[in-house]
């Protein structure tokens, strides 16, 4: 990947929301363009043949479901993760950065352990900083800037099918198994433990009731997505 200052050199919360930023573009990058050759292989070898006939505009084109047929074309981008991501940086900006409770450097090694050794800081970080899914506008807004970011950078990209990548929050089960291969989070995640399922908090997160967290799935730049 590129390269950008390390965590622990960065001074402001912007200076390392930068980094984040920086490497969240490339990594998208990569991204799309294994996307578009996984599509490209599925085409080649027919591997809707038979969704293709039920899908509008295969047929009248003549052109298999994986090579541009159906009528419509978007890439689509299944997102997890984005609540603990938000909720990592949002604890990052409020305990290391504007209060400094915990150092920079103690939370790279208290990730390290996954947290071994380091449960008052886990505290912290798990009930001192606020959480996407309770209607709190500052964990919320933190959300809306990274799907934001995420989704804005995929449609900069267009489909080996056609068109444009659209974001998606469909995933189901998926966060489940994403999370068994992440390491500890900043937001007090353990390494291993889920990431939490389509759009909504991480488990455990909400904590103010089914109201708070519609409202704050509401505020997500949705419109964006499929």
């Amino acid at each position: 990947g590129p390269v950008t200052k390390e965590f622990t050199e960065c001074e402001t919360f912007e200076e390392f929301f930068d980094s984040f930023k920086t490497q969240l573009e490339y990594y998208t990058r990569v991204f799309v363009y294994l996307c578009d050759r996984g599509q490209e292989m599925r085409g080649a070898n027919f591997a809707k043949l038979v969704k293709t006939p039920f899908t509008d505009g295969c047929l009248e084109k003549g052109i298999p479901h994986d090579c541009g047929g159906p009528v419509y074309n978007y890439g689509v981008v299944e997102t997890a993760g984005v609540p603990p991501t938000a909720d990592s940086l949002t604890a990052i900006k409020k305990l290391v950065f504007d209060e400094k409770r915990i150092s920079k450097e103690t939370l790279v090694a208290a990730l390290s352990a996954n947290f071994e050794g380091y449960e008052k800081e886990r505290q912290l970080l798990l009930n001192h900083a606020p959480k996407f899914g309770n209607d709190n506008d500052e964990a919320d807004a933190m959300a809306v800037r990274v799907l934001d970011l995420f989704w804005t950078e995929c449609g900069k990209y267009k489909s080996v099918r056609g068109d444009v990548y659209t974001g998606a929050c469909s995933l189901l089960t998926g966060g489940i198994a994403y999370g068994r291969s992440m390491g500890a989070m900043p937001d007090g995640r353990f390494a291993g433990e889920p990431l939490g399922n389509s759009m909504g908090p991480r488990p455990g997160a909400d904590r103010c009731g089914v109201t708070a967290m519609l409202n704050s799935v509401a505020k997500l730049p949705l419109h964006k997505g499929v």
